[in-house]
């Protein structure tokens, strides 16, 4: 068997995201926008750079400070996006809590 390592990653929203390696933890901060449109896809396209960043380093442990970095950014340009796919609509006002209370 080959080498591995294991890693743990939380993403924390605004409060950031952690990463937990076999012995060391690893904290960034989230990158602060101003322009924040919808939040989803934020987290998805963190671990989604982040996983693609460690695969670019070969799994190198000490490129995880920077790859952090660069999710974050990441992370925040998907902030700024409508829907985070480029297509915006409104959800339609479903009277969900009327439809329960008639049941």
């Amino acid at each position: 068997m080959g080498n591995y390592h294991t890693i743990l990653l939380f993403t924390m929203g605004k409060q950031g995201a952690m990463v937990f390696t076999g012995n060391r933890c690893y904290y960034q901060s989230a990158q602060l926008t101003n322009h924040i449109k919808d939040t989803m896809g934020a987290g998805d396209s963190f671990i989604t750079y982040f996983s693609t960043g460690l695969l670019r380093e070969n799994w190198d442990i000490s490129s995880i400070p920077n790859i952090l970095k660069s999710a974050s950014l990441f992370s925040a340009k998907q902030l700024q996006i409508d829907g985070s796919l480029g297509v915006s609509f409104k959800i339609p006002d479903l009277r969900l809590k009327e439809l329960c209370k008639e049941r």
